[in-house]
């Protein structure tokens, strides 16, 4: 997605919606923190394959 707005000449604002808790219909170990959705965040904007947050 970011690879296209890139190439359109996108130069708006991003949105990262991010929710701290597990909604009820997935199934994880543990809540998710600041640094997993930065890490995410990054590898999207470095391009980097992003890692699955589990």
């Amino acid at each position: 997605m970011l690879k296209a707005l890139n190439e359109v000449g996108y130069k708006g604002p991003w949105l990262y919606e991010v929710g701290f808790s597990c909604p009820d219909t997935i199934t994880r170990s543990r809540d998710l923190g600041c640094a997993y959705f930065a890490k995410n965040a990054n590898e999207i904007f470095e391009n980097k394959k992003i890692s699955v947050l589990y």
